[in-house]
């Protein structure tokens, strides 16, 4: 028997709830569909740790000034084959951005 406190919905319905909060708390359309898209990723792959009940501590730390709902990743190209993204925004927008770069030439940082 299913437990009387959890609901399921469907991916899709997921990705739009996880974006109306995150633009709801001030993340751009763009980026509210990047995060939700890899937190809802995050739970169908099984890895609820990142998935979307990381909502409630991502908004407690952008009421509390430590991130940035407005800010962007910034990619700098330290050497041919290294570089450096630093970001005060949402783990899932730095991870994307992350992502999609050569992995030999990465250095993430805080």
């Amino acid at each position: 028997m299913a437990d009387p406190k959890t609901v399921t919905v469907s991916p899709d319905d997921a990705i739009a709830f996880v974006e109306a909060i995150l633009q709801g708390a001030g993340v751009s359309k763009a980026n509210a569909e990047t995060i939700a898209h890899g937190l809802v990723s995050a739970d169908l792959r099984g890895v609820e740790s990142h998935g979307i009940n990381r909502i409630p501590s991502y908004l407690a730390r952008v009421r509390s000034g430590i991130l940035d709902p407005k800010a962007e990743p910034t990619l700098n190209q330290i050497t041919p084959v290294v570089a450096q993204v630093r970001a005060l925004s949402l783990d899932h927008l730095n991870n994307f951005l992350c992502l999609s770069l050569d992995l030999h030439s990465l250095r993430c940082v805080d």
